[in-house]
């Protein structure tokens, strides 16, 4: 029978019982930096940036922000920003799949920047609407969409883009 070496057996133990403290320091870690906790005096431009890098790693932490900015501090909210507010809950109801609702964020913010002559963003949005639209096969939408961003971009584009998206259909 062989012997049984104590000092490999305390090397596993020791190794395990690091890795679980290593483990609890991180899981402590992403429960006190979660971006719920808003600060009231904090600036609508440095909320908007952090929901910005964080919307895909704590989406339901950034919705409640969003939503807190979009209904208490709305009066603070440029329209710009406002905007912004609905893209973002946009982005993370289409990154959970809940792509109805993402359509309805989407469209608040195309009518905001459509008000504020934010075509850019106008352009980005009925993009954005009509990806959504494809990721649920309703094609006809899809192509709509991505159509009017087009003329948005420029009058001589739309037919090119329409003969490119339905090759792929």
């Amino acid at each position: 029978m062989g012997q049984i070496d104590f000092t490999y057996i305390g090397t596993l133990f020791f190794r395990s019982i690091q890795r679980f403290i290593i483990y609890l320091v991180v899981l402590m870690n992403a429960v006190f930096t979660t971006v719920e906790s808003v600060n009231s005096q904090e600036p609508v431009d440095t909320i908007l940036n952090r929901v910005y890098t964080m919307q895909y790693t704590q989406p339901d932490s950034c919705l409640a922000l969003l939503e807190s900015l979009e209904f208490e501090r709305s009066d603070e909210l440029s329209p710009t920003n406002r905007a912004i507010v609905y893209y973002y809950q946009g982005n993370i109801y289409w990154y959970l799949q809940k792509l109805n609702t993402s359509t309805l964020f989407y469209k608040k913010c195309l009518k905001e920047a459509d008000q504020n002559d934010d075509s850019l963003r106008v352009v980005v949005v009925l993009s954005d609407i009509g990806y959504v639209f494809s990721n649920q096969d309703k094609n006809d939408s899809a192509i709509y969409y991505l159509h009017n961003s087009a003329i948005v971009v420029s009058p001589r584009i739309p037919s090119i883009i329409i003969l490119i998206f339905s090759s792929e259909l």
